[in-house]
C-alpha cells in the first residue's frame, strides 16, 4: 500500500525539522555536573553486605542521626559497637524501599558481650553511597 501524496509531503517536513532540530541540539553547550547517581532497583542481602563493608571501611560514609545518637546512650552502645556490627554483622533484615525510597536494612552482631542491632538507611549522593544510621537496639 502506497503512502498519498500528502502523507509523504508530510512526512519529508517532519523529516526535515527533525534533522534541523538535531542540529541545533548538537550546536548547544551542554554542561555536565558531577557523576550520576545509580540506585539499585533491586537490592539483595549481598548487595547490602558489600555496601556497608565498603562504608565501613571508611567510617566518614558512615552518619549516625540523632534518634540513635540518643538511643545508644539510653542502652549503653558504643560507636565502636556500631562499626563492628557494621562490618562483622548479618543482616537480620533484608532490604526493603521505604516510603521515601531509600533501601534500609537491619544488620545483628555480637560485640561486647551483647548482642547489637543496628537499623540503617542506604543514601546516594554525588559523593557516592553512605550509610545512616537509623537506630541501634
Amino acid at each position: 500500500m502506497g503512502f498519498s501524496c500528502y502523507e509523504s509531503a508530510h512526512a519529508s517536513i517532519y523529516g526535515r525539522v527533525f534533522a534541523l532540530l538535531a542540529l541545533v541540539i548538537d550546536a548547544l553547550p551542554i554542561k555536565m555536573i558531577g557523576m550520576s547517581i545509580v540506585i539499585p532497583i533491586k537490592m539483595n542481602d549481598a548487595d547490602a553486605l558489600a555496601i556497608l563493608r565498603r562504608c565501613a571501611v571508611n567510617d566518614s560514609k558512615v552518619f549516625i542521626c540523632t534518634h540513635a545518637k540518643e538511643r545508644m546512650i539510653e542502652r549503653n552502645i558504643t560507636l565502636k559497637q556500631i562499626l563492628s556490627c557494621i562490618e562483622k554483622g548479618k543482616i537480620s533484615e533484608s532490604p526493603y524501599r521505604d516510603i521515601k525510597g531509600d533501601w534500609r536494612c537491619s544488620i545483628e552482631h555480637y560485640t561486647s558481650g551483647n548482642a547489637v542491632t543496628v537499623a540503617v538507611a542506604f543514601k546516594y549522593n554525588n559523593n557516592g553511597e553512605r550509610i545512616v544510621v537509623v537506630t541501634v537496639f
